[in-house]
């Protein structure tokens, strides 16, 4: 039982730690999507440049954040070997993360089309609250707001989730002590 306990702690802490890499990740996503990327490539393009630097940030954030306080770290464990499989396993997340946004983007799918389910609720409400803030925020700079393509941040929700699985297994297995 103490071990389920522990482990459960390890995951809350994760999802902690996870959750501010996460809002980091989309905050530069979302930025350079929105903001100046997709004037200057195709959307597809711009949604997989913008992916590859809110992740990036996102990663040194994670490692240290992770290592501190989510990993218990091997006492003989080169730091230098340590991130670079941290990095290595980060760029595999990475591709994962790219290659789900992009094949989302392509295939133009959206999870809140003809659906009722408490997943298209939660979608419609980020995308309500996020559309206000959005909205707030150019009205104050004096910029007319544009109704938002919700496709990206879609494709960005589940490439989260899904990649989220893999790093803790992966960090599990290959960082963390036994």
């Amino acid at each position: 039982m103490k071990k389920n306990s522990k482990l459960m702690q390890q995951i809350l802490k994760f999802a902690v730690v996870g959750g501010l890499s996460c809002v980091i990740d989309f905050a530069i996503y979302s930025a350079m999507y929105y903001g100046f990327l997709t004037r200057m490539f195709d959307e597809i393009t711009a949604a997989g440049i913008a992916s590859v630097f809110g992740f990036l940030i996102s990663l040194i954030f994670n490692y240290i954040a992770s290592m501190a306080f989510v990993f218990e770290r091997k006492e003989d464990a080169n730091r230098v070997t340590e991130f670079i499989i941290f990095g290595i396993l980060s760029l595999i997340g990475l591709g994962l993360n790219t290659v789900i946004i992009m094949s989302v983007m392509w295939l133009n799918v959206t999870f809140v089309v003809d659906k009722a389910n408490w997943f298209a609720a939660m979608i419609n409400g980020i995308n309500g609250c996020v559309d206000a803030v959005v909205g707030w925020m150019l009205g104050l700079i004096g910029k007319p707001y544009e109704s938002v393509d919700w496709v990206p941040i879609e494709a960005k929700i589940l490439a989260t989730a899904i990649v989220m699985v893999y790093n803790f297994i992966t960090r599990k297995k290959f960082i963390e002590k036994h």
